[in-house]
């Protein structure tokens, strides 16, 4: 008998859908096996928590909750509680000679004892360090002392954040009250316990234990300061720890502090007993305690074996190697990187590997990627392929709209209908909102209080999760406190695949890193796949995983002589190469001669197959900016003339064209200047910075025409194409697509022919896998034009700056200085050309990104990577070195590699068009004349901010303000939604430009 679906909790079924027909309940206890590290992390939240808000306690505390104080305190009260503990501690328990040694030197970086200085900069290294780190780090990381203006490492500092002023008022460092004894006689048994049985000096030990009880403890202070308590407290001496808005709609004292404490401490202790059950996977999962997995159906479907005789075959053999393995190794972590080309079914393998690698009977799977429509592609990719339906897949993108728009797309394209789908006492950082697609999970009841919205059960409870990085990310962000903990409760609780991994600038996959780390930690098994993963970036992630590894081994074999230390699986598999598997024990340090080596496998393999990508060196004569955009003329025109096919019975040419930019007002003013050269050619522009309803246009008319694996039958029978082909006297007419990077990854378009402008070795072959992509035509032309020189370049030559860097923004050449680190900025050199016929000539593969040797710009492009990826994760690097830094305990090592580039501002823009009047509006900050309150308002903008372009007679695929309301209710989308843009830019004045055949491109002033 096999369990397909359930009502009610799954957790009350056997796994084969057996239902107890009675139950009778037992006086003794269920024994769980709770390991060392486990009561040690649960003693340390226990104890952080049961004094971390013993500061609030202050005079100046308590005439804020009265409404009595300025809102802003001179000294925070997790740092007076930090220092008031330490006070404890020397003064043998005396309250008023405690507060009293507050009067001096209350910015000192002290834990415990031992103040931190450049002499005495190593991390946690005993239990009462890691007690007042907990406490002090409780809302927040503190900052670094140099503010992230050097290049090293630094100490942590109690400066801006926690210590605004060195002299405080007095109100701040008196006391309003004084607890019972009970809460520092409660406190000094935990603190005597830890340092009797479980203390340590291992900086990693106490690094990988703080993950767990520093998120237990977060947990725990969020989840009780939520509660209401059932009557408004009494200004009668009582200590409070907060506030809250009660029925009588006043907003008035909630919790007394000595409860609130007690209450954090009991039940962060309980949330690390939790969370270890959720990565205990040696032993029966409480399945009443913990989250649903993939049910046996869903599992059979993604295990299915391909056809032996197909192209999929591969997948087959690495299956059968990586399942020989797990079964001599079956509680180890395991990596595994996937390298597997193009079009060859990464994404349905690597959820086959999530369910084959899996130590739980119903398996639990996070995909992470980078792009939000490659996210909405690869969740509906595996409900439609293998029939997972919304019970056990959950889709996570940052905006409604978005989704709306893809599954009614969808519907219609399949032909079936779419589903309608200054309080702050606590102090608690506000989180973000992820829109959520799926049915909501039944979660832990230990959970509840913490995941209020269902779109937070899904996050958590979905067994498959597809999901742009952004959420997940936080798990490796601690700064980001309460999204930290959701994030790494997901982390914990299911295997993780990091698709198209090596998508990232490299201080961005410094943060994806950490996710990596964090899952070895966790026992988990990591999924990494590219079909362009580079040395650099597989090294680093081996090396992050390993880092994961050792800190589990620092946990599980702590105070235990004489027991082996877990290794961990390590595979690499592709679709050109029997799979590589081994089991890795120790230092190991030979990875990188052993990944050189498969690449240059895979570079002799695939140089044996045909050239389905061609490229030609297109020169740049005259290295200025009009003489690039001429180049590109140029190149166009080559391309067309190559690869134009007729159109039926007409008489007349066409071809569809792809010319690849770096940037948006590059792409904008280059189509202008196309547009105006090739009168009879149909330009459009493809981009991020477009009104929603514009760029949804775009791809849905894009995914029509070019989905080819039929060859050109959607292209001779558009009514559009057909008209535009009748009314256009030329013999030839080209279709161009002038886009940024978004082409590059995701979108499963295949066009005729490509030009591109160089930004790395990456960039090119991924450009080149939207040519010639279903119809793998084999033609002796090339189809490919690749410019000589990109537009930096040219710009920097014309002002006498050709030295300067010319392959950044995107591209690694960046290095933290202006001038370049790349030998030569010409593709003539950069690149491994032969000659035909006079002209340089390239098949471009996967070669082009693996082979060093004789592809210099893919060893260039390795060297920065390798480079800027060095200070974090190099041999030597902050999160994986010994001992571990403090930097590591502050905000600092997070700030500079961040997932997003915080020096861009995101504005949201709407258009409104009314009886032929176009306006424009802005959502800003202002104050509400009413409540004196900040709110967000849409404000009216003039022609200063804004510029309107009419569109070019050849624009093909605009949409205009009234065809963009047309779409809205075509497709039942709000206007207030449908007509909005979020546009970046790097200052809060910055002035756009929308041409209505292109989209917005931002004005350089």
């Amino acid at each position: 008998m096999k369990l397909l679906w359930t009502v009610g909790s799954r957790s009350t079924f056997g796994p084969n859908g057996h239902f107890p027909s009675g139950t009778k309940a037992k006086s003794t206890k269920t024994s769980v096996f709770t390991p060392l590290w486990a009561r040690t992390a649960s003693l340390l939240a226990q104890a952080a928590g049961q004094t971390h808000d013993i500061g609030k306690s202050s005079r100046r505390f308590q005439d804020k909750l009265n409404q009595q104080a300025p809102l802003k305190d001179d000294v925070r009260h997790e740092w007076i509680s930090v220092k008031l503990l330490q006070a404890l501690r020397q003064n043998g328990g005396d309250w008023v000679k405690s507060w009293e040694a507050l009067k001096t030197r209350i910015g000192d970086f002290v834990l415990a004892s031992r103040k931190i200085a450049p002499d005495s900069s190593e991390a946690i290294s005993s239990a009462t360090e890691a007690i007042d780190f907990l406490i002090l780090s409780h809302h927040n990381l503190p900052l670094n002392d140099d503010n992230g203006n050097t290049n090293g490492p630094s100490i942590p500092t109690s400066g801006e954040w926690l210590v605004r002023t060195p002299d405080p008022c007095i109100e701040q460092i008196s006391p309003a009250g004084f607890f019972s004894p009970a809460i520092l006689d409660d406190y000094i048994k935990l603190e005597k316990k830890l340092l009797e049985k479980y203390d340590s000096d291992d900086t990693l030990f106490w690094r990988a234990i703080l993950v767990y009880a520093r998120a237990a403890l977060i947990f725990a202070d969020h989840v009780v300061s939520a509660e209401r308590e059932k009557q408004p407290g009494k200004n009668d001496g009582t200590l409070y720890a907060n506030t809250d808005w009660f029925e009588s709609g006043k907003k008035d004292l909630n919790q007394p502090l000595e409860k609130h404490l007690k209450e954090v401490g009991k039940r962060a202790a309980e949330a690390v007993w939790h969370m270890a059950q959720l990565t205990a996977l040696q032993q029966k999962r409480l399945h009443s305690r913990n989250l649903s997995g993939l049910s046996e159906e869903s599992v059979e479907k993604i295990m299915a074996s391909a056809d032996p005789d197909g192209r999929f075959a591969w997948q087959n053999r690495c299956a059968q190697s990586l399942a020989d393995m797990r079964e001599k190794h079956p509680d180890c972590p395991v990596l595994v990187l996937n390298m597997a080309g193009t079009g060859s079914g990464k994404t349905r393998m690597n959820a086959r590997i999530g369910c084959l690698l899996s130590r739980e009977e119903q398996p639990r799977l996070s995909i992470a990627l980078n792009l939000r429509s490659l996210t909405l592609q690869t969740g509906a990719a595996l409900s439609a392929d293998l029939g997972i339906g919304p019970d056990e897949l959950a889709t996570v993108i940052g905006d409604r709209t978005t989704q709306e728009l893809f599954n009614k797309a969808n519907a219609l394209k399949n032909g079936r209908p779419s589903l309608d789908d200054p309080d702050n006492t606590d102090e608690n950082l506000p989180e973000s909102d992820f829109i959520c697609v799926g049915n909501t999970h039944l979660t832990p009841e230990w959970m509840d209080a913490f995941l209020k919205k269902g779109s937070e059960k899904l996050l958590i409870g979905s067994p498959l999760l597809v999901s742009t990085v952004d959420f997940i990310i936080a798990a490796g962000t601690p700064g980001s406190q309460g999204h930290h903990v959701k994030a790494l409760m997901r982390l914990m609780s299911s295997d993780l695949v990091l698709d198209e991994i090596d998508g990232y600038e490299p201080e961005a996959m410094v943060a994806v890193l950490r996710l990596v780390q964090l899952a070895a930690l966790f026992r988990r098994n990591v999924i990494c796949s590219s079909a362009t993963l580079s040395l650099p970036v597989a090294t680093a992630i081996e090396r992050a995983f390993r880092s994961g590894v050792d800190m589990l081994n620092r946990l599980e074999l702590h105070k235990k002589e004489g027991q082996l230390s877990l290794g961990f699986i390590r595979a690499m598999i592709d679709d050109e190469l029997p799979p590589q598997t081994d089991y890795i024990e120790g230092e190991n340090a030979g990875f990188s001669q052993t990944y050189q080596a498969r690449l240059n496998d895979i570079a002799r393999s695939v140089s044996q197959k045909p050239a389905y990508r061609k490229a030609m060196l297109h020169p740049v004569a005259i290295q200025t900016r009009t003489g690039w955009f001429n180049a590109v003329y140029d190149a166009a025109c080559t391309m067309h003339r190559f690869q134009r096919w007729p159109f039926g019975q007409s008489g007349k040419y066409v071809s569809f064209g792809l010319i690849r930019v770096a940037n948006v007002s590059t792409a904008i003013d280059l189509a202008r200047f196309l547009a105006r050269q090739m009168p009879n050619a149909c330009l459009a522009c493809y981009h991020s910075q477009e009104f929603l309803m514009a760029r949804f246009h775009k791809e849905r008319r894009l995914d029509q025409l070019l989905s080819r694996k039929n060859g050109n039958t959607a292209i001779l029978n558009d009514p559009e194409i057909i008209r535009f082909i009748a009314d256009t006297p030329a013999e030839d007419i080209p279709f161009i697509v002038v886009a940024t990077p978004v082409e590059e990854i995701g979108r499963d378009h295949d066009f005729d022919w490509g030009v591109i402008e160089p930004s790395s070795s990456p960039s090119i072959v991924q450009t080149a896998g939207r040519i010639n992509r279903h119809r793998l035509v084999i033609n002796p032309s090339p189809n490919v034009a690749i410019l000589q020189f990109n537009l930096k370049h040219c710009i920097n030559a014309e002002n006498d700056r050709a030295e300067m860097a010319a392959f950044i923004y995107p591209g690694y050449e960046k290095q933290g200085k202006r001038k370049g680190g790349f030998k030569t900025h010409d593709l003539a050199e950069l690149l491994p050309w032969t000659v035909e016929n006079d002209v340089p000539v390239l098949k471009i593969d996967a070669r082009l990104r693996f082979d060093t040797d004789t592809c210099l710009l893919a060893g260039e492009d390795d060297k920065t990577i390798t480079a800027r990826l060095a200070p974090y994760y190099g041999t030597d690097g902050h999160f994986v070195r010994q001992p571990v830094h403090s930097w590591l305990l502050t905000k600092g090592p997070y700030d500079r590699t961040p997932l997003r580039d915080r020096s861009t501002q995101k504005q949201q823009w709407k258009v409104v068009y009314d009886d032929g009047q176009t306006d424009f509006y802005k959502l800003e900050r202002v104050i509400d004349p009413k409540t004196g309150r900040v709110i967000d308002d849409w404000r009216r903008q003039t022609r200063t901010s804004i510029c309107q372009t009419a569109a070019l007679p050849n624009a093909w695929l605009d949409a205009s303000p009234e065809k963009m309301m047309a779409l809205c209710a075509e497709m039942d989308i709000p206007q207030e939604r449908g007509m909005q843009a979020e546009l970046l830019s790097y200052r809060p004045d910055a002035r756009f430009d929308y041409d209505l055949g292109f989209g917005i491109k931002r004005i350089k002033t």
